[in-house]
């Protein structure tokens, strides 16, 4: 398919561009004026859907919108301009769809202007060129132009855009390479150098980019970024702009020409006030939104705009601030007369009087409302005469019987409460929290003791030597029924380092071997008694504790087992007491994340009775914040106390002795090794959701 312009005189070599966001053929013939055109022409014929002709001042613009994206080739005549849509030559081309008639008398008289123009004037100066990382990892190029007037021209070559700025220079020290790298955006380098009058700046960029640049003032910006995965050319982009996709690149434009173009292409009804100074515009953005491209151009001359469906209100920023407080206003005066509506709203999980409390003090309650259980909130009430939710004729009542609330509000405002009550009201999540606290302990003893004694005895006839063995109490009968049968001077051991009894072992669980020597002459008897004690124990424990509790959403939850004691103190003829708690307590607040896990601030104690005559007790205790999946189970605390003692105790002198020192040492080892573990398991109960 070929379409044919027609021209009254040569319209010379056009600007032509593609755009995407629906697809466009842009082409601006300089200096040329469009005489009874129709702004726009219907085709509806293979890829071509319409043609819509924009005049301004300097120029011509001609825009094909396309069905889908096709391959195009021109031709220009000395009366025309065929643009062939989709075909290899113009020879094989069908007959020509639509004949567009355009006026270019005046073409080559400003043709002449402007290159007298640029003759007389000095070349334009680029004063600044920069980058830097924009929103969304972009990467922004901004080019200053000296006085503001000089055209830059933007094209792409592969994976490099080209800004041409004809008849300019750089500033000394611009003529450069900039290595933008490491910024981590779509932009590798920047080069800006001279070639001949004009200054180029080459932009290399990744394949893949999307590109859009525009003209404040005197400066010149160029965006580059890589599109979301998925996101299509009509879908919302980075700031927020989903509007079709314009170019706009004007020179002298005034505000209200301008503004008729973007409603042209937005296909939105424009409301422009009175109030708005026509000023002229410099203008060049590339293939951006029309949504950002109007942004933009209302906040560089101080105006705003209000929407209202597929209406647009464009004005001041003064006038619209003034207008819509002025129908604040008269909404305020307007509420202030509506009739009050009296409606009894119950409450299924929370409790009635919590939520009074959030509608009477409470105006945004997102950040102050927090579920503590299934029927109490906390809230963060700001109490200021303004800050209600209801009206100011409103008011709220709680029927506690059936935990209910009797509202009586504005319509409008009941509804909202409704709404807002939707939200709150609902069953909260539990969490059943398992707690195993495992105490291992390992004791070892051993203890070794001698007692050794020295006894006269008085005897009645010779019996020579009598050798014995047993303990200390079979050496005494031995001594008294064997040697003499009179009673004998007992007298205690000479040296008694008896072996020591541990903790939890008797007496009697000691092992001894005991021997006596006796001596007996005509007039004189002794008995020399030696024990030798030992004693060895071993023990191994285990304490489990597994103390579970289910609590809400948030709430704290404590359980306790133990004992309590009371103490008496005297002290100046007064007696006071004393209530001491020892107990094995879990205290926890679980906090239920978006995705299913669990946050708890845990507190775990095991005291131990050290006295039962003085309050002394001994703790172990943990407290700390832990992130768990649904049940998982992780350690949180672990104490491993280890001790070791050895004494010896001996007689001195006598007990350094070699060998025989052993017999006046006593010599005691102990090992105990104690561990207590911690183990937390957290499990998300759901509520069950009724059907009413």
């Amino acid at each position: 398919m070929s379409v044919v312009l027609g021209f009254t005189g040569d319209p010379g070599e056009p600007k032509t561009f593609r755009m995407t966001g629906p697809h466009r053929v842009v082409l601006d013939f300089f200096g040329v004026r469009a005489a009874g055109v129709e702004k726009s022409i219907a085709v509806k014929r293979s890829v071509v859907d319409s043609i819509v002709t924009i005049d301004t001042q300097d120029r011509t613009r001609v825009i094909f919108n396309l069905l889908d994206v096709a391959t195009f080739e021109q031709q220009v005549t000395p009366n025309s301009y065929t643009l062939i849509f989709g075909q290899s030559n113009v020879s094989s081309s069908k007959t020509p769809a639509r004949v567009v008639e355009i006026d270019s008398k005046k073409a080559a008289s400003n043709k002449n202007e402007s290159t007298q123009v640029d003759s007389k004037t000095a070349a334009h100066e680029v004063t600044h060129v920069d980058f830097r990382r924009g929103p969304g990892g972009s990467g922004r190029v901004s080019v200053r132009l000296g006085d503001g007037v000089a055209g830059v021209d933007v094209r792409e070559i592969g994976d490099e855009i080209v800004l041409e700025i004809n008849n300019a220079a750089l500033s000394p020290g611009l003529e450069k390479r900039l290595d933008v790298i490491d910024f981590a955006t779509p932009v590798h380098f920047v080069d800006a150098f001279n070639v001949g009058t004009s200054v180029r700046i080459v932009v290399s960029a990744e394949l893949g980019y999307q590109q859009s640049a525009y003209q404040v003032a005197d400066t010149f910006t160029l965006d580059v970024s890589v599109p979301d995965e998925g996101e299509s050319d009509e879908g919302v982009n980075e700031f927020g702009y989903s509007g079709n996709h314009i170019s706009l690149e004007f020179q002298k434009i005034t505000i209200s020409r301008a503004l008729d173009i973007i409603q042209r292409q937005s296909e939105k009804n424009f409301v422009i006030s009175s109030n708005i100074q026509d000023v002229e515009l410099t203008i060049r953005l590339i293939d951006v939104p029309w949504d950002q491209a109007l942004d933009i151009i209302l906040q560089t001359n101080g105006l705003a705009q209000r929407v209202r469906g597929d209406v647009v209100w464009i004005a001041p920023s003064e006038e619209i601030a003034k207008q819509e407080q002025t129908l604040l206003e008269a909404s305020q005066a307007t509420r202030q007369l509506e009739a009050l509506v009296s409606e009894l709203i119950p409450i299924n999980y929370a409790k009635a009087a919590d939520i009074a409390a959030i509608l009477k003090s409470v105006r945004a309650v997102s950040t102050g409302i927090a579920n503590t259980g299934t029927g109490s909130m906390n809230v963060s009430a700001v109490p200021t005469e303004t800050n209600s939710l209801l009206s100011e004729r409103g008011s709220v009542s709680v029927d506690t019987r059936t935990n209910a609330l009797l509202v009586q509000d504005t319509a409008l405002k009941i509804r909202e409460i409704r709404k807002l009550i939707t939200a709150l009201d609902k069953p909260v999540k539990q969490v059943l929290i398992e707690t195993r606290i495992v105490e291992a302990t390992d004791s070892f003893s051993r203890n070794i003791g001698v007692r050794l004694g020295f006894t006269p005895i008085k005897v009645g006839s010779d019996l020579g030597t009598v050798i014995g063995s047993g303990n200390m109490t079979q050496a005494d009968a031995v001594r008294t029924g064997g040697v003499s049968g009179d009673s004998p001077n007992v007298a205690a051991p000479a040296i008694n380092l008896a072996a020591g009894t541990p903790s939890g072992a008797a007496t009697s669980d000691r092992a001894g071997y005991a021997i006596s020597v006796a001596k007996a002459g005509a007039d004189y008897a002794a008995l020399i008694d030696l024990e030798i004690e030992a004693l060895e124990s071993e023990s191994q424990g285990k304490v489990i504790a597994n103390p579970r509790l289910l609590t809400a959403d948030k709430k704290e939850a404590k359980i306790e087992q133990g004992e309590e004691r009371m103490f008496f103190d005297t002290s100046g003829g007064q007696t006071t007491s004393q209530i001491v708690k020892a107990v094995l307590g879990l205290t926890v607040t679980p906090q239920i994340t978006p995705d299913d896990r669990v946050i708890l601030d845990v507190y775990v104690t095991k005291d131990t009775w050290l006295s039962s005559e003085r309050p002394h007790k001994s703790t172990k205790q943990v407290t700390t914040q832990v992130l768990l999946d649904n049940g998982e189970t992780v350690i949180i605390g672990g104490i491993y106390e280890e001790q070791l003692n050895e004494d010896v105790a001996k007689v001195p002198v006598l007990g350094d002795v070699p060998i025989l020192g052993a017999l006046f040492r006593k010599k005691t080892f102990y090992e105990k090794r104690t561990e207590v573990l911690v183990f937390l398991t957290p499990r998300i109960i759901k509520p069950v959701h009724s059907s009413n």
